[in-house]
């Protein structure tokens, strides 16, 4: 550095010039010119300081860090994690060849190689992409260049300028002149020394507009940098890569439905026509794939193609209806090619009569490749992912008449999704292993609490509690067809075929409350009823919390606790409490699993929505307005 800046020779005196400062001078042999002007002798003891800002090199950047590295690298391993040492460039340069195994360094509080991390801040060699992913654009007749390429070639101007501005060399002594009377040595090399930093500036200013345009100070025309055309909705990931170009994937806008499950997602039968499922064919599902076969593309529950045993293809929407049915016929002949061998009809002739056959040969069966029915798995996803239960895999039902995608109000605080225009990205899984997985350990009933703390984030909110409050009152009284419109409309579970089917055992109802002068029911008597009948061959709940409503509001009887003995709704209400953390919900999903939480939350959407069309809940702007006497 100091052949190509010139300065190695420089003396403090000629540094300090005619103002008396002088300037320091590193164990390195750099000089360090801006330290000429930060100190200056006014007197013994009595010092100024220069608070203007200061061009550190990075060179001086890199020894400091050096040298924190030398004395607290076992912290800082821990810091910025392993593999940052080792090697000339740190044990992370290595880490993706073949055969590499991590050494001491490549673990937190690593061996002393560790002490070399410092490097991973500083940049040697830059990578360039190939031109494949560098195109010019055109606009009309005119060709521009990739916005990419004008940072690369400032990046080369500057370089280029470093390396042709080299070292100072001393001006030859003009004709006539006395030797040390030309032009000032220390002013060129001062000069020189300009130059190169203001190189040095540019190239810093190039790699930071490449990279982050932000940080860029003088970045006209450069365009945006890598982190730009990666990150924001304009980015890469969320622009071209997540939800584009993605075979037997849907997306629409959702819109909301209490009457499906928490664990379902309403499909529209546009997506349902158009999203397929390869299905081999079995001997216990040949009728069924043969009717969706019949049905062909165009009819909803049908089949697009037919792949036979040897891998071909066969389009449906290709074939006329003869060539349909003679295809639907066979989709189960030929899978097996049994065949009794000349030897053993000789030796079963020989050996009493009896007949041995080889074990029939196999051949891969037939793939119908049906429409998507109710019940079949959907990976949800809305952008942006932030967590975990932001992909969750949901039962598909087939809602006639819909353009939209309709999802429960429990699956909102999940997705952090409203109903104001938020879109929503399907995945249809196209094996029995994802399906199995979706099923099972990505299903949306088992993401009722959040991995990060154990709180729960499904819930009923705003109609759903206005209602449980409602029926809950203590002067709430339901007759008897009443009381079990309400408890059937919550225990029979509206799925359709290959959705799980129904139960055959109904629900359990509670003898009324009031016997005299008319037989009643009371309100909180149809969420034991529910309860218990989730709850079924379990041991009964007891459970007990405080509700939202204060005391005061309810007067000497007090119905701001939830009592629940033995299975009973004792006393209280249903309101947001309920449904939040250490709420019953959460008391369900505790003792009985995530599947009753999500079925009682289902439950109880279907309950409190048809209990508010009864009861009725209006509010205006009337409600909003104070009083006479609050004025």
């Amino acid at each position: 550095v100091e052949e190509v800046l010139g300065v190695g020779a420089v003396k403090k005196d000629e540094v300090a010039g005619s103002g008396g400062k002088k300037g320091g001078q590193d164990e390195e042999g750099d000089e360090d010119m801006a330290d000429a002007h930060l100190l200056a002798d006014d007197g013994p003891g009595v010092t100024n300081i220069d608070l203007r800002p200061k061009y550190m090199t990075p060179m001086e950047v890199e020894a400091m860090m050096k040298e924190l590295w030398a004395k607290e690298w076992h912290l800082l391993s821990y810091v910025f994690g392993p593999g940052t040492g080792g090697g000339e460039y740190g044990g992370a340069v290595h880490a993706g060849k073949a055969g590499y195994v991590p050494g001491p360094a490549a673990r937190p509080g690593g061996g002393p190689e560790a002490k070399g991390g410092y490097r991973m801040f500083f940049l040697r060699t830059l990578p360039v992409a190939p031109n494949k992913f560098r195109p010019p654009s055109k606009v009309g007749e005119e060709m521009f260049e990739h916005p990419q390429n004008v940072n690369l070639g400032k990046i080369l101007t500057a370089c280029l300028d470093m390396a042709n501005d080299g070292p100072v060399k001393l001006p030859e002594t003009a004709a006539g002149t006395t030797p040390g009377t030309g032009p000032d040595l220390a002013a060129l090399r001062a000069a020189h020394l300009g130059r190169m930093v203001g190189n040095w500036l540019k190239l810093q200013d190039a790699v930071a507009a490449l990279m982050d345009s932000t940080l860029a100070e003088n970045n006209a025309g450069g365009g945006q940098g890598i982190r730009q055309a990666l990150e924001k909705k304009e980015g890469l990931f969320r622009k071209n890569m997540m939800g584009k170009r993605v075979n037997f994937a849907a997306r629409s806008v959702i819109s909301p439905d209490p009457y499906i499950g928490c664990g379902e997602i309403g499909i529209p039968p546009y997506f349902a026509k158009r999203l397929c499922f390869p299905e081999p064919v079995t001997p216990w599902n040949v009728e069924r794939l043969r009717a969706s076969v019949l049905r062909g593309p165009h009819a909803l529950n049908g089949a697009v193609a037919v792949e036979d045993e040897y891998g071909r293809l066969v389009s449906l929407a290709t074939l006329d209806r003869t060539r349909v049915e003679g295809l639907a016929k066979t989709l189960l002949a030929n899978s097996t090619d049994a065949k009794t061998t000349g030897a053993g009809k000789a030796g079963g002739a020989a050996g009493g009569g009896a007949h041995k056959q080889e074990l029939p040969k196999l051949r891969p069966n037939k793939i119908v490749y049906r429409h998507l029915q109710d019940g079949d798995l959907m990976l949800t996803n809305r952008q942006p992912t932030l967590h975990k239960p932001g992909l969750m895999a949901h039962r598909a039902r087939v809602l006639k008449g819909e353009k939209t995608i309709r999802m429960h109000y429990a699956n909102c605080s999940t997705f952090n999704a409203d109903f104001d225009g938020d879109e929503i990205n399907l995945h249809l899984p196209q094996d029995q292993l994802g399906r199995a997985e979706g099923y099972t350990i990505v299903h949306a009933d088992q993401q009722f609490i959040v991995p990060t703390d154990g709180k729960p984030i499904r819930g009923l909110i705003q109609d759903h509690v206005v209602a449980g409050v409602l029926l809950c009152c203590r002067d709430t009284w339901l007759s008897r067809d009443q009381y079990t419109q309400l408890v059937y409309l919550a225990c029979a579970e509206w799925r359709a075929r290959g959705a799980g089917g129904g139960d055959r055992e109904g629900p359990v109802l509670e003898p009324p409350a009031m016997l005299k002068p008319r037989t009643l029911w009371a309100g909180r008597q149809v969420v034991s009823s529910v309860l218990t009948y989730y709850t079924r061959g379990l041991p009964p709940l007891t459970f007990e919390v405080g509700g939202k409503v204060p005391a005061d509001y309810w007067g000497r009887t007090g119905e701001h606790h939830m009592l629940f003995h033995k299975g009973y709704f004792v006393s209280g209400t249903v309101d947001k409490a309920a449904f939040g953390k250490f709420g019953l919900v959460h008391a369900v999903q505790e003792l009985y699993g995530n599947t009753a939480a999500g079925r009682l939350l289902s439950a109880f959407s279907r309950l409190f929505t048809a209990y508010l069309q009864w009861h009725g809940f209006t509010c205006g702007f009337d409600d909003l307005l104070l009083v006479a006497a609050a004025e």
